[in-house]
């Protein structure tokens, strides 16, 4: 797969050069682009510390899946100060929380915020002993991106991550968890209270819950007016409220 790579400022001083044509082979991530430089060049930083990745002019976590012809960006820290970084992934491996509150942990960051939610064994009076997850995955990944875009602008913070699990979950299992790092702990707790709102709210992913006597989706809701306005709307259309989360 023939992909165009971008550098910027001092990494591209230190790659010697401001572009390239880079091919991968079989069907690349994103990440797999930053691995392929970091082989390169040991010192090329940190993925969602020291580096951004963009994919076709957005900000993209690590586990986008490329297509021919993409255009990816290898972002060093903007000029304004300290870096702020994004990072959101979904997958079906577990959640390692400890993995994931280093991605926004920095020198500059006083406060880090890590929320989980966790597969409880009950709902409604009724026994849980497993969950299933499903999700539309382009649309959901580039809610979670444009999610940790709107915390970046609407609060002081110099990083949030969100991860998702889908697959079957036990009970005790991390399905979804919030990361936020900043200077202080108000804009902290506040950006990780309004990032899992929005995610539970507007992110296109379903959960069905085991029970002895049997499965039933769960009954959650649609996104407000607010996330319509920002492309989460169209989840209405292509979901049931007996399916939502």
């Amino acid at each position: 797969m023939r992909l165009r790579v971008l550098f910027f400022g001092p990494l591209a001083e230190l790659l010697g050069r401001r572009e390239e044509v880079l091919e991968l082979p079989g069907a690349p991530q994103a990440g797999d682009v930053y691995a392929h430089y970091q082989t390169e060049r040991e010192g090329l930083g940190q993925l969602g510390r020291d580096l951004l990745l963009a994919v076709n002019e957005e900000f993209s976590g690590p586990e986008r899946v490329l297509r021919e012809g993409d255009e990816i960006a290898l972002l060093p820290p903007m000029s304004g100060g300290a870096p702020a970084s994004l990072a959101v992934a979904l997958t079906r491996a577990r959640i390692d929380a400890a993995e994931w509150r280093d991605r926004v942990a920095h020198p500059e960051h006083g406060a880090v915020v890590v929320f989980e939610g966790v597969v409880r064994n009950h709902h409604q009076g009724r026994k849980v002993e497993a969950l299933d997850y499903e999700a539309y995955e382009p649309m959901a990944r580039k809610r979670l991106e444009a999610i940790a875009a709107q915390v970046l602008r609407q609060w002081p913070i110099g990083a949030v991550a969100l991860v998702h699990r889908l697959g079957r979950l036990q009970v005790g299992e991390t399905s979804v968890l919030v990361a936020i790092g900043a200077a202080h702990r108000a804009p902290a707790f506040e950006a990780a209270a309004f990032a899992i709102s929005a995610i539970k709210r507007s992110v296109p992913i379903w959960k069905k819950e085991w029970s002895p006597d049997g499965a039933s989706w769960t009954e959650g809701e649609f996104p407000t007016a607010a996330d319509t306005e920002t492309g989460a709307g169209a989840a209405q259309a292509e979901s049931s409220p007996a399916a939502k989360r």
